[in-house]
């Protein structure tokens, strides 16, 4: 009888400890997604910001080609 209730408390123990997991495991998922969600704005806010840099290179080209002829 008393390894049985043992065995139990064993068992209920491994429950507890795989919820825990579970919620720390949910929790991951969820950091995990933001942070993914962060590199796609982050890489958006990139390519902006070159083709921005692009447009200026090119407008004081033309300007310097302007002030030359």
């Amino acid at each position: 009888m008393k390894s049985k209730l043992k065995w139990q408390k064993g068992v209920a123990a491994v429950h507890q400890a795989i919820r825990e997991i579970d919620v720390i495991v949910k929790r991951l998922e969820q950091n995990q997604e933001q942070q993914m969600q962060l590199l796609l704005r982050q890489e958006r806010i990139i390519d902006m910001l070159c083709r921005r840099s692009l447009e200026h290179e090119a407008a004081i080209s033309d300007l310097r080609l302007a002030l030359k002829g």
